[in-house]
C-alpha cells in the first residue's frame, strides 16, 4: 500500500481507515494488475482520474464492480468523487512500478489531459508523481556517467575440454561443451546489452547536436524561415513541433521547456503575455495549412490539439461549444503563450507514444 493513500482519501473527504482502507487497495492492484500496455483501458482510467468521459462508457462501472466485490459495502451511488481517486491511483501504482514506455505514456497523458496541472483534480499527487517519473526516465536516459556493469565471462575454453579433445574422451564431451556454450550465451549477451547501450547514446547525442544546430539557427526546418517572421502564434505551435520532431526518444529532454523558452525570447516580450485559449487557438488555426504541420486528432487527453482540430473543421467560434464540453476547460482562460507552446510539444509526444503502442 503507498504510504500517501490515507492521505489522498482525506483530501477528498471521504473516510475509508483500518481495514477498508486495504481492501480498496486490494482492489487498486487488482485493476493495476492486467494493464500492461497502452490501449483504451489504461488511457480511460487517465480520463476519468481527470473528469473526462473514458472512451467506454462502461469503465467506471467495471471499476466500481471490482471494488465492490473486495467490499460488499462499497456504495454504488454517489461515488464519482472516489471513483476518480482510486484510478488516479492505480495509475500511480502503475507509473511507480516503472513500466518504462507505458509508465512514460501515462506520464505524459496526465501532465496534458490536466493541461500542465491547470485543472483540479481529486488529489495533488497524481501530477506530482507523473512529473517526477518524465524527470526521473529523461535524466536516466541522457546519464552519460553511467557504466554498464555487465559481467563478462571468461571465455577462455575450460581445461576440460581440452584434455578432453588431447585424449579423444568422448563420453566427456556432453555435459564439457555444455559448459562452455552457456559461457558463450552469457558473453553474447553482455555484448548485446553493451551495443543497445551505445546506440542509445550515439541517437540522443545527434538527438543534442540536431536540438544545439536548430536553436543556433532559430529558423524553422519546414519552412525554411526565421522563426520571428512567422507571426508568435504561429511560432507557438511550430517551434515545440519542430522540436518534438527533433526529439528522437521519450520522454524529451528534461530541458524541453527552457529549450522552447528560449527559442520564444525572439519575440517581444509583450507578445508573449497572457491571451485567451479561444484567441489563441483562432489565430493557430487560421495560419495551420500554412505550418505543413502533421494532421492531430480530437481526444480530451490532448485538449490544444482538439481546440485547434476543432476549430479547423468549423468556423469561426463554433468550436468552442465541443471543446468547452469534451474537456470541461473554458475557452475564455488566459494562458501565457510559454505554456502553450509546452503543452503542445508534450501533445505531440503524447501522440507519437500512443502510436507506438498501437505498433508494439
Amino acid at each position: 500500500m503507498h504510504e500517501h493513500f490515507q492521505d489522498w482519501y482525506r483530501e477528498i473527504q471521504f473516510p475509508v481507515v483500518g481495514n477498508k482502507l486495504q481492501l480498496r487497495w486490494d482492489a487498486i492492484e487488482e485493476i493495476a494488475k492486467p494493464i500492461a500496455s497502452v490501449d483504451d483501458s489504461s488511457l480511460d482510467l487517465v480520463k476519468i482520474y481527470l473528469g473526462l468521459d473514458p472512451n467506454n462508457p462502461s469503465r467506471r462501472d467495471e471499476l466500481a464492480s471490482t471494488i465492490l466485490k473486495h467490499d460488499p459495502e462499497f456504495s454504488n451511488r454517489r461515488n464519482s468523487r472516489e471513483i476518480r481517486l482510486i484510478s488516479g491511483v492505480v495509475i500511480a501504482h502503475i507509473i511507480d512500478s516503472n513500466i518504462d514506455h507505458l509508465s512514460t505514456t501515462l506520464s505524459l497523458a496526465i501532465s496534458c489531459g490536466s493541461f500542465q496541472g491547470i485543472k483540479k483534480t481529486p488529489f495533488k499527487d497524481g501530477l506530482n508523481i507523473a512529473r517526477r517519473h518524465l524527470r526521473k526516465a529523461s535524466l536516466e536516459l541522457r546519464d552519460w556517467t553511467s557504466t554498464d556493469n555487465t559481467s563478462r565471462p571468461d571465455l577462455t575454453i575450460p581445461n576440460e575440454l581440452s584434455d578432453a579433445i588431447d585424449q579423444n574422451d568422448f563420453t566427456a564431451y556432453g555435459g564439457i561443451l555444455l559448459k562452455t556454450l552457456n559461457l558463450l550465451a552469457r558473453r553474447l549477451t553482455a555484448i548485446s546489452s553493451e551495443l543497445q547501450s551505445t546506440n542509445r547514446r550515439v541517437i540522443l547525442q545527434q538527438e543534442e547536436i540536431d536540438i544545439l544546430w536548430w536553436m543556433i539557427n532559430k529558423r524553422s526546418k519546414n519552412l525554411q524561415k526565421p522563426f520571428n517572421k512567422l507571426g508568435v502564434y504561429l511560432a507557438s505551435i511550430l517551434i515545440p513541433n519542430e522540436l518534438a520532431e527533433t526529439t528522437r526518444v521519450l520522454p524529451g529532454p528534461y530541458s524541453a521547456k527552457v529549450f522552447l523558452d528560449s527559442m520564444l525570447d525572439t519575440f517581444p516580450s509583450e507578445e508573449l503575455r497572457k491571451i485567451t485559449l479561444r484567441k489563441i487557438v483562432n489565430e493557430i488555426s487560421r495560419e495551420w495549412n500554412n505550418a505543413t504541420l502533421e494532421s492531430t486528432y480530437k481526444d480530451a487527453l490532448l485538449p490544444l490539439s482538439f481546440a485547434i482540430t476543432s476549430a479547423l473543421e468549423q468556423d469561426d467560434d463554433d468550436w468552442i461549444g465541443e471543446f468547452e464540453e469534451a474537456t470541461n476547460m473554458k475557452a475564455n482562460r488566459q494562458f501565457a503563450l510559454s505554456l502553450i507552446s509546452y503543452q503542445f510539444y508534450q501533445e505531440r509526444l503524447l501522440q507519437r507514444a500512443i502510436a507506438q503502442s498501437s505498433k508494439r
